[in-house]
């Protein structure tokens, strides 16, 4: 898989990117093919712990497909990060993982990251088209997309916030005639000047393609490991004449990249070793030295580790060699001369390229004392010194590694062998309660081990373990955005209440700030109503209400604007507008509005006339009841009552039926808005406090059981400020508007024993 980067910060375009990184498989691990990782979210250091440990996990699990080895690393990974991001305050990440193995292609995803397939001279932007959900969604909310890849296909990943800047038209035509290098930069100068400043890119292409579509570009293979700038030669050069001073900035800000990083490392490339007793020595032709300054590289450059092949390791020079040509020396290091050779301590010893004694004598002596002292520090600081060849490659090397593993000590293994018994004892327990009880001392005695030194790795596995057990018995689904549907900006702001409706596929969205009704199209850019020219100009509009007889927007003083499917506005008469007083919502049932009036303790229904709601509303609660806190309302033959005080009430034929709301690991703390009609079986509730959409039932029996909750998994706090929602469980997807986007949502399949 070829794959090429670029990015912006600050506006500025680079060729490469610190949030995204292709690696090859090791040797016995390359039929779980090659990974390209694109991150997210929270802070750098955090997005490089996550990408090392994903890396690293997944070419050491022993699974037999690509799902089960990424579902294993992601847990790991995430429980490295995460907790991280918890210690320094950070935001929760994202990300797109693509792992070509073989003639698949596989998607893991974790954030609304734009990806776009390129197939047939079509951009199809995911799950719409291109890759089948064919095994669905993973734990932890990580949604797994998988296809065969042919050679005409391009994959190309972009952040969530860039990714709306661009329409599929204009990715289409920026794919059509490049080279997957000229269309990552030309993604980034596009982005430039819509304004984005701050952007990653990512760019995959099969390099047996004998030429990309419309160029003379040949197959290429692709840089292990490329987190690093490319060559300034396989960069598009600017053309002859050209006056793009943003191209000229980028070529020369990289060229003196490159060559300060070159000039960097010739002036490092052979440090001095010096042993007891004997004058510096000069050691970089061996195998020693290439392993001190492999280190040495990745620690001061930021550089990961090199693949271990055959059990040696591979220094790659920014020129890499031709495939089945012998590794490159490294850049940079001299010939060695005759007398100083590895062992050639002023005339005495073993000559590096011939291993039998010259001349025995002091000399040979001192050799032995140097060599065993080297062996000795070598082995301090967590090296080896040169083995012979095996066949076997040992464990995935991690990207980057900056300090020595912890000991695992006595007390830290005896902690991490309780915190695994009472996780087993918890996943025994029938009782919820105290299974919760029991995980969460569990996660205590991992935390333990931890600190007393246990391998970092294992613990962070195990806690991954201990929280998908939580999530298990509280009946937590964790939901990754599946796509954006549209972003808002500061302009726009929302009422309180449901201010979306969803009509046969386009989305309705009322900005109450801006006096617009905005409409979203699944094939367009969202296109905005001004309601300054209706008599809805200048007044507060509330409510959005979907009929089969035409959209309404409504204002808190009862104006009633009707908007049919062909964009024909009306604005609809009511019999007493003036009685309307302070509208807390209003929703619709068989064409008859239903109008909430919590001053009034009553829901007024209102039939339907030819010129709009002429008759006199009747009063649909027949008991006198409180609703004076009431917030929200949601009709589906039943009227369901949001109160101030947290509690949901349920109205049949104007009398209050039972609907207990039980069962939650937490009460209801915040509750802004409710949904529900008559294609569900749930009641689906946006609790504020907890960031939550908890799902309760409706069915005869259950009537507000807790089914689950869902939380958001991504690099923002997406639920914690929720305008709009709407759902189609027959479809499985979820639509949510937040504070600054509509995102659409998969609904994960039930597990065993819930719902």
């Amino acid at each position: 898989m070829k794959s090429l980067q670029a990015s912006l910060r600050g506006g500025i375009p680079s060729n490469s990117s610190t949030n995204a990184v292709s690696i090859n498989p090791p040797l016995r691990r390359s039929r779980f093919g090659s990974m390209h990782l694109l991150v997210e979210g929270a802070s750098s250091e955090v997005r490089q712990q996550f990408g090392n440990a994903l890396v690293s996990s997944y070419y050491r699990q022993t699974g037999d497909t690509v799902a089960a080895n990424m579902t294993l690393a992601i847990r790991a990974a995430l429980a490295v990060a995460e907790d991280r991001a918890r210690f320094s305050g950070d935001r929760r990440l994202g990300f797109t993982v693509a792992v070509a193995a073989e003639d698949s292609l596989h998607l893991f995803q974790l954030a609304p990251t734009l990806a776009c397939f390129y197939r047939n001279e079509e951009v199809l932007k995911l799950p719409a088209g291109g890759l089948d959900p064919a095994i669905g969604r993973l734990d932890r909310g990580v949604e797994h997309y998988s296809t065969a890849f042919e050679p005409a296909d391009i994959l190309v990943l972009l952040n969530s916030h860039a990714g709306g800047s661009l329409t599929r038209t204009e990715i289409s035509t920026l794919l059509r005639g490049r080279s997957p290098s000229a269309t990552a930069q030309q993604l980034v100068l596009l982005l430039t000047r819509r304004g984005v400043l701050d952007c990653d890119a990512l760019v995959l292409q099969d390099p047996t393609l004998a030429a990309f579509p419309g160029t003379d570009e040949g197959p290429s293979r692709i840089e292990v490991p490329v987190w690093r700038r490319p060559p300034i030669a396989e960069r598009s050069p600017v053309s002859e004449g050209s006056e793009d001073p943003v191209e000229a900035l980028l070529q020369d800000e990289e060229r003196g990249a490159l060559i300060d990083a070159r000039a960097a490392r010739r002036s490092a490339v052979q440090p001095n070793v010096r042993l007891p007793g004997t004058g510096p020595n000069r050691l970089a032709g061996s195998g020693a030295i290439r392993t001190v300054w492999s280190k040495a590289r990745r620690v001061l450059f930021g550089e990961p580790d090199p693949i271990a092949i055959d059990g040696s390791y591979v220094e790659e020079s920014p020129h890499p060699s031709e495939p089945g040509s012998p590794p490159r020396p490294l850049e940079g290091a001299q010939p060695e001369s005759p007398r100083r050779r590895f062992g050639d301590l002023g005339g005495n010893g073993v000559s590096a390229s011939r291993p039998q004694p010259r001349r025995v004598g002091l000399g040979a002596a001192i050799l032995v004392v140097a060599v065993a002292l080297l062996l000795l520090v070598l082995a301090l600081i967590g090296l080896r010194p040169p083995a012979a060849e095996t066949p076997d490659p040992g464990p995935f090397v991690p990207l980057t590694t900056t300090t020595a593993a912890p000991v695992q000590t006595a007390a830290a293994a005896q902690a991490f062998g309780r915190a695994q018994q009472i996780l087993g004892d918890a996943v025994a327990q029938s009782d919820d309660g105290q299974a919760l009880v029991l995980a969460l001392e569990a996660e205590n005695q991992a935390r333990l081990a931890l600190e007393l030194g246990a391998a970092a790795p294992d613990v962070d596995a195990l806690l991954a373990q201990i929280e998908s057990e939580q999530d298990r018995r509280n009946h937590v689904y964790r939901v990754a955005t599946s796509r954006v549907l549209g972003e808002f900006g500061a302009d726009v702001g929302f009422a309180t209440g449901n201010q979306l409706e969803v009509v046969e596929g386009t989305y309705y969205v009322l900005d109450a700030t801006g006096n617009r009704l905005i409409e979203i199209s699944e094939a367009g850019q969202p296109q905005a109503t001004q309601l300054d020219g209706t008599p809805l100009a200048g007044l507060p509009i509330s409510a959005l209400v979907d009929r089969p007889l035409g959209l309404q927007v409504i204002s808190r003083d009862g104006v009633i604007l009707s908007v049919d499917d062909d964009d024909n506005r009306a604005s609809l008469i009511l019999v007493d507008p003036p009685a309307w007083g302070n509208l807390a919502d209003a929703d619709n049932f068989q064409n008859n509005l239903y109008r909430l009036q919590p001053d009034a303790n009553q829901i007024y229904k209102y039939t339907p006339t030819t010129l709009g709601y002429e008759l006199a509303p009747v009063p649909f609660l027949e008991q006198e009841v409180d609703i004076g806190g009431a917030v929200d309302m949601a009709i589906d033959g039943d009227v369901y009552l949001l109160l101030g005080d947290n509690q949901i009430q349920r109205y049949r034929v104007g009398q209050q039926v039972l609907f207990d709301v039980s069962d939650l690991d937490k009460p209801l703390t915040d509750p802004t808005l409710i949904y529900t009609d008559q294609r569900l079986e749930s009641l689906y509730v946006v609790d504020a406090a907890f960031a939550r959409i908890v799902e309760l039932d409706k069915r005869p029996g259950r009537e507000g059981g807790f089914i689950r909750q869902f939380l958001y998994t991504g690099s923002d706090d997406f639920f914690s400020d929720v305008r709009g929602l709407w759902v189609d469980e027959a479809a499985g997807t979820m639509v949510v508007l937040g504070a600054d986007s509509l995102r659409e949502f998969v609904l994960p399949a039930l597990r065993a024993g819930d719902g």
